[in-house]
């Protein structure tokens, strides 16, 4: 009734000479389907008769396709709206004509605040965003990694044609790609640095094998030769030179991870304040340092002297990084990674860590050099003044104990290292150190050599021999079992190279043992196979010698085990 008391004055309208008129109103059909209808009133003469014709259009179907594009439209509005990406669309000129996406919160815009704009006005200081619009408007559709703000935006730029197919403008979807391009770059960085320690563990091992002879014979020439002689000087020279050499391969093994250590349950704030006043000789009295102690207990577990080498090294870069007058802080404290910070950095799980961060207020550092940092010989310093191994064993160091190191720094603004190292909440008992200083004894028995290296080989045995031992030497694995087995009496020792071709040490040692019950072993390696000393941490169970050794060190390990 009510759609007809809408129609009732247009039809009287219409006999009055007014012009057609329509509108649109609610219809029902005989089978009392509701339908959508436009009313058309119009006057016609028919035979001298006025008459009103009153013609109905179904726009049912229509008004349906209306409101569901009108829907789909608010829908799309709304899903655009709320993704983390940015939608923008342009038109000819370069102006924008759309810009919405949860993803301009990124950039600090708002959803619509750049409509209007040109993308040459908005991102003048981004080049390369405005060659990328200028190739999508030029007919270029592609894809491109586009780095704005310190951020990482993946961005698909599309033309757009009108209906005779002539360019008009382009489309572009950018996506926050930022988190995973970061854990991609760690990703990458963490295989890098993974393959430069197992080289150099390798050229360590190798290394070792050359300072054992080099040094053992000219240790043997200082024996042989009387103080003072000229002989007697230049065979302490290289006996110095090998003892720096010696030195360099055990900072290059600490890198790989490889280093031998003996960890204990120490407390991180006695180790920081034990070395306080070193620390402070360490730095000129224009640099201002200051610690900070975690109130209470922060236990970790760990070899006390490289918790202290990751200190100084610390300390000392930061030192080397201001110029002038400055301020370093180095800090303990007890922090708990959860798995929102693991998304983002997964060299950690979630749990306790004790922190160690070392602050300075020096000159910073450029992204390009932070990604490079920890490579061993990478260094900033003048020449002179560092080996470029200072970082690269903190991290070696850091990572053989399951922690991580992270670094922030802006040119300028400073540095910040962050080590975190797994922490011990439970009291334990600290593990007793194994012996040092072993002295050199004379000796007798019998004792199966092993060892690959001919020049090593003959070292030991001449040292061995000269203790009063009976040395059966072999090259290899498969030559030693040989040799036990054609041996008529005792075998009290085996002294065997951890890692050779063939048959290891290990295996070596083990089958001895079903072979010859109650039979000694003691292992030797510059480079300790994890084996024998599981991911570098001594077994308490195996003795140990860690080439290059000295006579005082492989004589002493024998005659303790023999005794």
């Amino acid at each position: 009734p009510g759609e007809w008391g809408r129609l009732s004055p247009m039809y009287r309208d219409g006999f009055s000479g007014q012009p057609e008129q329509s509108f649109e109103a609610l219809a029902w059909t005989g089978d009392s389907e509701e339908k959508v209808v436009d009313v058309a009133i119009s006057r016609l003469e028919v035979d001298d008769q006025d008459l009103a014709m009153v013609e109905f259009r179904d726009l049912t179907e229509r008004r349906r396709a209306e409101v569901a594009l009108h829907h789909s439209e608010n829908r799309l509005r709304t899903v655009v709206a709320n993704a983390p990406l940015i939608f923008f669309t342009l038109d000819r000129n370069g102006i924008f004509t759309i810009s919405e996406g949860r993803g301009l919160e990124r950039l600090g815009l708002q959803p619509g605040e750049v409509v209007g704009r040109s993308v040459y006005d908005v991102y003048s200081d981004h080049p390369e965003i405005c060659e990328s619009c200028r190739r999508a408007l030029a007919g270029h559709e592609f894809k491109e990694l586009i780095d704005v703000s310190g951020m990482s935006f993946e961005t698909w730029f599309s033309p757009t044609r009108n209906s005779r197919g002539e360019l008009d403008g382009a489309v572009g979807v950018a996506i926050d790609v930022s988190t995973s391009r970061r854990l991609e770059q760690q990703l990458q960085h963490s295989q890098k640095m993974e393959a430069i320690g197992r080289l150099a563990g390798g050229v360590a091992h190798d290394f070792n094998n050359l300072l054992t002879v080099i040094m053992g014979h000219s240790e043997m020439m200082t024996r042989k030769a009387a103080p003072g002689t000229p002989l007697h000087g230049e065979a302490e020279a290289i006996l110095s030179a090998g003892r720096r050499g010696a030195d360099l391969a055990r900072q290059l093994l600490a890198f790989s991870r490889k280093q031998l250590v003996e960890p204990k349950i120490i407390d991180m704030n006695q180790i920081l304040a034990g070395l306080d006043g070193m620390l402070r000789r360490l730095i000129p009295e224009s640099i201002n340092l200051s610690t900070v102690l975690e109130p209470g207990t922060v236990r970790i577990k760990a070899d006390p002297g490289q918790v202290e080498q990751i200190i100084m090294n610390l300390v000392v870069n930061a030192r080397d990084a201001i110029e002038s007058g400055g301020r370093i802080t180095v800090e303990v404290s007890a922090v708990t990674i959860d798995e929102s910070y693991t998304a983002t950095h997964q060299t950690l799980a979630p749990g306790s860590y004790v922190q160690l961060a070392v602050s300075d207020t020096g000159r910073g550092m450029e992204a390009e050099t932070r990604l490079k940092i920890f490579e061993p010989f990478f260094t900033t310093k003048d020449t002179g003044r560092g080996t470029g191994l200072g970082l690269s064993i903190v991290y070696g160091i850091v990572r053989q104990y399951g922690g991580d190191i992270q670094v922030y720094s802006e040119i300028d603004q400073g540095s910040t290292f962050k080590v975190y190292m797994p922490r011990i909440m439970e009291d334990q008992t600290p593990m007793a150190a194994a012996p040092h200083g072993l002295r050199a004894e004379s000796g007798s028995g019998t004792i199966l050599l092993t060892e690959d290296e001919e020049g090593v080989r003959m070292l030991a045995r001449e040292i061995l021999e000269m203790c009063g031992y009976t040395v059966l030497a072999a090259a290899n694995g498969e030559e030693a079992l040989a040799i036990s087995q054609s041996h008529d009496g005792p075998i009290h020792l085996l002294l065997t190279d951890v890692v050779m071709p063939g048959l290891s040490g290990g295996e070596v040692a083990e089958r001895l043992r079903h072979l010859r019950p109650g039979i000694k072993v003691v292992f030797m390696s510059g480079y300790p196979d994890d084996a024998i000393v599981h991911h570098g941490v001594l077994d308490k169970e195996q003795a140990f010698v860690q080439k290059p050794f000295s006579i005082e060190d492989l004589s002493g390990r024998i005659r303790s085990m023999l005794d």
